[in-house]
């Protein structure tokens, strides 16, 4: 389940109105992860997100490549751009 990949399931019951920008995003991305698709586009998807749990998320986003899902996201951190990606962009 990807609330439990996450680490989240402590947010399955709460309205989304209640949810921090951080708990909203990992929510979407939860939901997202649960279709399992072919590509996945994220647009700074670490953002607002405490280092704990950017480690799962990037653990789940790993567990998605190794089925054959491609990931491209855009983020401003240099750093996970470059220990993450196969191929970078700086534009």
């Amino acid at each position: 389940m990807a609330l439990e990949e996450l680490r989240i399931t402590h947010l399955s019951n709460r309205s989304t109105y209640t949810l921090s920008f951080g708990q909203k995003k990992q929510v979407a991305i939860a939901g997202i992860l649960a279709m399992h698709p072919e590509v996945l586009l994220l647009d700074e998807p670490t953002a607002g997100l405490d280092p704990h749990y950017i480690q799962h998320l990037l653990g789940a986003l790993q567990q998605l490549c190794e089925t054959g899902t491609t990931i491209v996201f855009s983020t401003h951190d240099v750093e996970l751009a470059y220990s993450w990606a196969d191929n970078a962009a700086s534009f």
